[in-house]
């Protein structure tokens, strides 16, 4: 019994031994295989939650990407209050070219902010305005020298609606006329002065006052232009296209001293000195009948 007991005895630190032995390699293995499971858990994390291994910054996630889109809406929705601030700027302008103008290019931006979010109905409306303001601005601008489009007619210079106009536009007359006396210009216009008006249509645009000071030259005394008409030239119609200087026997018209109006050189008018001289065009003789 005795040799029994040695024996299994033997056995069970044999056994012992054996797993004592093991032991290293075993949990090595475990080290390694959890190592393994490890990686791959972390490889198959998305990208967007790898904050401590640096890559969230290079490797975009849905929170940056919510970020990248509010930002393109604000610049969107900023070109679409640009437009509508140009919009509303051109209601407010009393020159009808400069108005066409800006009306155009909020117009333009409006359609080009509708468009991008989709809002067609919009998009439909500004493009029907863009074409409006086009044909409006061909039909301006091509008759801004047509003789058919404006007309003068002669009147005294104690014409009561002249002297409704002067009355009316008193004020702007001196803004422009720095040093101008209207009421001492109608006394003196009264007695040897000329009074001409331009007209677009039915409307008076503007209106030319002036003198004859000898030797077939005429003075301009006033040159008034009303605001919505400022960005054409409509006086040059009397002084060019209508030829009734010439008949009046005038060879040459001349400006006041001082007068800054940078327009009359873009009518044909020659700087001398301190006033701008215009060469009339003689009117060719009438064939007897």
């Amino acid at each position: 019994m005795r040799t029994l007991f040695s024996a299994r005895l033997t056995g069970y630190v044999r056994m012992e031994a054996a797993t004592s032995a093991e032991t290293p390699s075993t949990i090595e293995t475990s080290a390694s295989v959890e190592e393994t499971f490890s990686g791959a858990a972390a490889r198959s994390r998305p990208a967007h939650r790898l904050v401590s291994s640096g890559l969230s910054a290079s490797v975009p996630g849905p929170a940056h990407g919510r970020d990248l889109k509010d930002q393109c809406m604000t610049l969107i929705d900023l070109v679409g209050w640009v437009g509508s601030a140009i919009l509303v700027w051109s209601l407010l302008q009393s020159r009808i070219l400069r108005l066409r103008l800006l009306n155009l290019v909020g117009s333009a931006i409006l359609l080009t902010f509708n468009a991008i979010i989709d809002v067609w109905p919009m998009v439909g409306l500004n493009a029907v305005l863009c074409l409006i303001n086009l044909v409006y601005l061909q039909r301006m601008l091509g008759s801004r020298h047509s003789a058919a489009s404006y007309s003068v007619v002669e009147v005294r210079p104690d014409d009561a609606y002249l002297q409704h106009l002067l009355a009316q536009h008193a004020t702007d007359i001196e803004k422009f006329n720095s040093g101008l006396d209207v009421a001492r210009l109608l006394a003196e216009q009264a007695e040897t002065g000329e009074a001409y008006l331009v007209l677009h249509g039915d409307e008076t645009v503007g209106y030319v006052l002036l003198h004859d000071i000898g030797g077939g030259v005429a003075q301009i005394d006033l040159d008034y232009v009303t605001e919505r008409y400022r960005d054409f030239t409509p006086g040059e119609f009397v002084f060019r296209r209508s030829h009734l200087l010439a008949e009046h026997g005038y060879t040459s018209v001349v400006t006041r001293r001082g007068v800054s109006a940078p327009y009359y050189e873009k009518i044909g008018f020659t700087a001398m000195g301190d006033v701008f001289e215009l060469a009339l065009t003689p009117v060719p003789p009438r064939a007897a009948t």
